[in-house]
């Protein structure tokens, strides 16, 4: 049960999301503004957020990626010289075209979907990116779960599912 030691690391994004929703449900209640109503709205600047954060990592040679000969490969000269993939960028811009396309759902269909759809389709996305990203980052830390996952691809999981049950419900409604 090494993944829930966060004093060893990790958890960063994914314990700060929480947190964060947490923080916000509570407030919500304090004073009487609808949770959902202001999440839909507030994964949209949230994906820009995540994508100057991984701008962030990359001009700090942060959350790196495994060594590659591909022809776009970047050599971090403040960590080991070796051709990287730009995984900070891949993460990155992947969150700019998602903060668009909520964004346009926004501005198309707010009107059209039910509270926590735009939540839903934010975790969706992000966390599929997320997922599918950590192939080609460096692990960070590394569980023996009997697994051949990251962290950060297990802890998206949740994410997920959580996401895709608010957009099927959203839609049933």
């Amino acid at each position: 049960m090494k993944i829930f030691a966060v004093w060893e690391g990790g958890l960063a994004s994914h314990g700060g999301g929480a947190g964060v929703l947490i923080g916000l449900y509570y407030g919500c209640k304090k004073y009487k503004v609808d949770f959902m109503w202001l999440i839909d709205r507030l994964v949209i600047p949230t994906a820009l957020f995540g994508f100057f954060v991984r701008m962030g990592n990359f001009m700090n040679s942060e959350i790196l990626g495994k060594p590659t000969d591909m022809p776009w490969a970047i050599i971090f000269a403040r960590v080991d010289n070796l051709p990287r993939h730009p995984a900070q960028l891949y993460e990155g811009f992947s969150y700019l075209i998602i903060f668009f396309i909520l964004l346009y759902v926004y501005k198309k269909y707010i009107n059209r979907v039910k509270k926590g759809f735009m939540l839903g389709l934010f975790l969706v996305l992000i966390f599929t990116v997320r997922f599918i990203v950590e192939f080609v980052k460096v692990r960070q830390a590394d569980y023996s779960l009997g697994i051949d996952l990251t962290t950060g691809q297990l802890l998206s999981i949740p994410f997920l599912i959580v996401g895709i049950f608010l957009v099927v419900r959203s839609w049933k409604k």
